[in-house]
């Protein structure tokens, strides 16, 4: 008898399905061997069923690194970067575990800092806000109020800013890259046709074209007063990280929204938009909404929602679809003509566009860099830290067919 190790069930069963129906001493003890076989793989068969909807069920291992480089990652602030590169600080665990972080960044992406710099991965955070620098207690624009003559950090009132929608309405982010990127494009499709007897068929070949994505930088620069860089509250030390990635952010949603191309800015959507309209400012009409649903379907573009400029929403919730009763208000608990809609004032004042935001690509080189200059002249007077933050990014439009912008213009005689 072969071993169950190397036997499959369906094997054991066709030898006893080819003796089933025969008898006598060695067919009786034959078949008896082989139910005890068939029994034990059938068991075996189970006990892997129960091993795989246990794997099935355990948790899943992040695809952009090990467990411990995710929790190590989590628990590291822009602050601590900053801390391991000042002197005079003294050096703690948080200092020390900042610059292995870095080095194991670099390890893993490839990416080099600048002479001294370190290299911190938050980009699970570039959509947090808050704080800068320190100076005089209750003074604009300053942030001594960390300092804690019986402060509250954790309650601190951070500045109001344009609203990050882009990722909202779905765009897709490419994080980890590295080199330009080529996205190939299908611009045209071959052609069918129904043809008589005899007749010849169309000819007509698809064509191509790309998108290239290549990486454009965005920075910032900021001071943090070192009154701030010695205080140990995870909450004070989230309030400078938040503020320094918001602008950041900020920078990027704008851009992929509105950037005309121009002085290394990348060229987003409205720039880029196949359907442009025009309608007098402060008479918006539902025909002109519905007329922008009508651009997409014609270009076999499917919508998922509205980025609206400034101004525009409040104007859309009092305006009726019809002077008929109950017609209804044009916009109506967050959609506009049954489509999610965003408001930013990083959207042009004013406008508004339709797409199917799956269209629209924000790409990621490498991580963020964080450089500090203690002995800028103006810093360095004032007893603070210049920081230098980095980010390269770009943007790209897959298909402009897929965007219909509307762009006030001014009432004539207005």
């Amino acid at each position: 008898m072969n071993s169950s190790a190397t036997r499959t069930l369906s094997a054991v069963l066709a030898d006893m399905e080819a003796i089933k129906g025969q008898s006598g001493p060695e067919i009786d003890k034959r078949w008896s061997d082989l139910e005890t076989e068939a029994n034990a793989l059938k068991a075996r068969e189970t006990r892997q069923r129960a091993l795989d909807d246990l794997a099935r069920s355990a948790p899943g291992v992040s695809l952009s690194g090990d467990a411990h480089y995710q929790r190590a990652r989590n628990s590291f602030t822009l602050v601590d970067a900053v801390r391991a590169q000042v002197r005079g600080i003294t050096d703690d665990d948080r200092t020390g575990r900042a610059r292995e972080m870095s080095a194991e960044i670099e390890r893993r992406t490839g990416q080099k800092p600048q002479a001294g710099g370190i290299l911190v991965d938050l980009t699970p955070n570039l959509e947090t806000r808050a704080t800068l620098t320190t100076g005089a207690q209750g003074t604009a624009g300053e942030a001594a109020s960390l300092i804690p003559t019986q402060q509250r950090p954790d309650q601190f009132v951070s500045l109001l800013r344009a609203r990050l929608i882009t990722q909202q309405l779905g765009a897709v982010v490419l994080d980890g890259l590295s080199g330009n990127i080529g996205i190939p494009r299908q611009t045209a499709a071959a052609q069918a046709a129904w043809v008589g007897e005899n007749q010849p068929l169309p000819a007509g070949n698809p064509t191509y074209d790309g998108i290239v994505m290549s990486p454009k930088t965005c920075g910032s620069i900021a001071e943090i007063s070192r009154n701030t860089l010695m205080l140990s509250s995870p909450a004070a030390q989230e309030l400078v990280q938040s503020d320094l990635l918001a602008v950041m952010a900020q920078a990027l949603d704008a851009a992929a929204l509105a950037g005309d191309g121009t002085n290394f800015t990348p060229k987003g959507v409205i720039p880029q938009a196949a359907h442009n309209a025009d309608y007098t400012a402060g008479s918006l009409s539902w025909p002109e909404i519905l007329a922008r649903l009508t651009d997409l379907e014609t270009a076999n573009a499917v919508p998922n929602g509205w980025a609206i400029g400034a101004g525009v929403r409040a104007s859309l919730m009092a305006t009726p679809k019809a002077a008929s009763v109950g017609a209804g208000f044009i916009m109506d608990d967050g959609t506009l003509a049954g489509l999610p809609a965003q408001w930013s004032t990083n959207v042009p004042a004013g406008s508004l566009v339709l797409g199917d935001w799956t269209n629209l690509l924000i790409g990621m080189w490498g991580v963020v860099e964080i450089l500090v200059n203690p002995y800028a002249s103006e810093a360095f007077q004032r007893g603070n830290v210049q920081i230098r933050v980095i980010q390269s990014a770009d943007v790209a439009v897959r298909r402009p067919q897929a965007f219909s912008t509307l762009t006030p213009k001014a009432a004539v005689g207005g």
